[in-house]
């Protein structure tokens, strides 16, 4: 069942790569700025936070954050009378800290894919990202919210720079960053690989995900897949 859903996934999930020309008119993200030197990690176990033991409760799971740390739209609980697009005001990093098991990337109600990132040190089990974070593992085409076991998380896809890690390429991470983040109903951007930062922007219909990767001028680009 999982392989057949990574093999579907991956044959709906379409990929514009842009290198070194910046974002097109329609990006909502912002425009990355090259500077030298990549960053792989090759250290950590690539290993989920926050699954259930034996007693069916949820174990290893990282500290609520403070709420002045959380994202934006977490943090505002001012009354709404009258909304007239309440797409708008959705910020899909909520609960995705404290054991939240949540996803942020771009989905639609009962969509085939769900392009996200995988973060650490924090990887929530089937959500697969933690707010927070900083340190990139891919940017996946399923995911589950919830499951507090490991799930989905198939075909994960890390935009680098420079030559190809050493040693185990499982493990390979670049720095991830909340600034700048775009977590909307639908659309998803963030940029990775700082100081030569990639913007990577993802949205989603319910057969299928398209994904744009802005890199810095540079002859060195590509994908760990």
């Amino acid at each position: 069942m999982r392989r057949s859903a990574a093999r579907l996934a991956s044959a709906v999930a379409l990929a514009t790569v842009v290198l070194g020309s910046g974002l097109p008119a329609l990006a909502q993200g912002p425009r990355p700025l090259p500077s030298p030197g990549t960053q792989l990690g090759d250290t950590r176990t690539n290993t989920a936070t926050c699954v259930k033991g034996p007693d069916g409760r949820l174990t290893d799971c990282p500290k609520p954050l403070a709420a002045k740390a959380l994202p934006k739209a977490a943090k505002d609980t001012a009354a709404l009378s009258t909304v007239s697009d309440p797409a708008s005001l959705v910020d899909t990093r909520t609960w995705t800290t404290g054991g939240g098991n949540t996803f942020p990337g771009a989905d639609v109600p009962y969509g085939m894919v769900q392009w996200s990132p995988d973060t650490m040190p924090h990887r929530n089990a089937g959500g697969g990202y933690n707010y927070g974070d900083e340190e990139l593992t891919g940017y996946s085409l399923t995911h589950v919210s919830g499951p507090g076991c490991g799930a989905a998380e198939d075909v994960p896809i890390l935009p680098i720079t420079g030559d190809l890690p050493s040693g185990d390429p499982n493990k390979a991470t670049t720095a991830f960053t909340n600034a700048g983040e775009v977590a909307q109903a639908g659309y998803y951007s963030a940029q990775s690989n700082m100081p030569d930062t990639i913007t990577s922007q993802f949205t989603e219909t319910p057969h299928s995900a398209m994904g744009r990767f802005t890199f810095p001028s540079t002859s060195q680009a590509g994908f760990l897949v």
